[in-house]
């Protein structure tokens, strides 16, 4: 990053990270996993990407005294690849796969004032305050739900084949074992 002090009180900060953000090992397995608390379960996808992120921001600081300061702050990320769930049944079971892109931005207000300029005896004490407001959007790409039902990791061994009315999930689950009712 960089820093500029046009004052002695004041700084001006830009900065640029670039971090990735890898599968969960739960979300790259082709197993089933049971959500008991929201009665569902979760099927992994050894096909996710990482999701690489570039993060921008911008802060502008004054600092009245030594333990006090006014910043203002404003950020801007861009995702590539993140990890969403995706819903595979009307019974709210889920996958994990890779959307095109995400962008996340906002701004944040921070305030540290010494409670002494208001009455010397409180000069130990400082009020705090910070708000940020942030926003998201996320683009997909332009697939069916088809397609994804149609994914090798949903499909079952073919010595242990489901009939072909079976729902994937319901695949999986006697692909495993399971005989659970999904109806």
């Amino acid at each position: 990053g960089v820093i500029v002090s046009p004052t002695s009180q004041m700084n001006l900060r830009g900065g640029y990270g670039g971090t990735v953000a890898r599968p969960l090992v739960r979300e790259l397995a082709p197993f089933l996993n049971q959500d008991f608390v929201r009665r569902r379960y979760t099927v992994g996808n050894p096909e996710l990407k990482r999701t690489v992120v570039h993060n921008f921001d911008l802060r502008w600081e004054f600092f009245p005294s030594a333990t006090e300061v006014f910043a203002i702050s404003g950020f801007y990320k861009i995702f590539r690849s993140p990890i969403e769930n995706v819903i595979l049944d009307t019974e709210g079971n889920l996958t994990v796969d890779n959307i095109e892109g995400a962008n996340n931005y906002g701004a944040e207000l921070e305030a540290r004032v010494s409670l002494g300029t208001l009455l010397p005896e409180l000069h130990s004490f400082d009020l705090m305050a910070n708000l940020a407001l942030i926003a998201t959007a996320g683009f997909a790409a332009l697939w069916n739900l088809a397609q994804l039902r149609n994914a090798s990791w949903l499909e079952p061994e073919p010595a242990k084949a489901a009939p072909a009315e079976l729902t994937p999930l319901e695949q999986q689950l006697r692909r495993f074992g399971g005989t659970h009712n999904l109806a």
